[in-house]
């Protein structure tokens, strides 16, 4: 899904819960699923007609929650490279950049290198953004059941490989576009979810 797709599904999941409800991870894989895939909610309730819309509601914005503090840590260094010496800022900005994270961990104490490494690891960001910008595109303008366009989503994500979604320097806008592993990463802070 799409940024505007996705905002539609969570939309619906709003208008008809009253709240997010507790979840497990048999409700992330169905969001997950339903999201990669571009299903409609009235389609998974459809389908999967004993699942609980507050538990779906509620993953949703667990994932998203924890995205988007991820994203807020990874902003606030990129910003002020003196936030690197903030443990608890590092910590949130690794669940979605592990490898940034690595690469600014082993250049602590050293400004300049530090410079140089953010520099690096913000132009790789540069790129792959650009990368997955281009490639969405490009299914936008086709039917998703065409071959052209499952071969380009497969590049996007494909749970066998890291694809675009996977790459350490994606920075995910979207709970679509987490890869397993990103999803992992923020579960495990949500365990009592």
């Amino acid at each position: 899904m799409d940024i505007a797709q996705e905002k539609a599904f969570y939309s619906e999941l709003v208008h008809i819960t009253s709240k997010a409800a507790k979840f497990d991870r048999d409700d992330v894989s169905l969001l997950l699923a339903a999201l990669r895939v571009g299903t409609p909610l009235s389609k998974v309730l459809e389908i999967v007609p004993g699942i609980n819309p507050g538990s779906i509601r509620g993953a949703y914005e667990k994932l998203d929650e924890a995205r988007m503090g991820s994203l807020d840590a990874w902003i606030r260094i990129e910003s002020d490279l003196s936030n690197t010496s903030d443990k608890k800022c590092m910590s949130k900005m690794r669940k979605v950049f592990p490898l940034a994270y690595e690469k600014l961990n082993s250049c602590i104490g050293d400004e300049k290198e530090l410079k140089v490494e953010m520099q690096q690891i913000v132009d790789s960001m540069n790129r792959v953004r650009e990368l997955s910008t281009s490639l969405e595109a490009i299914i936008k303008r086709h039917n998703p059941k065409d071959p052209v366009a499952i071969k380009i989503g497969t590049e996007l994500f494909n749970p066998y490989n890291p694809g675009i979604y996977g790459n350490s320097f994606y920075t995910p806008d979207r709970v679509s576009s987490l890869s397993p592993i990103r999803v992992r990463d923020l579960l495990n802070d949500l365990r009592s979810a």
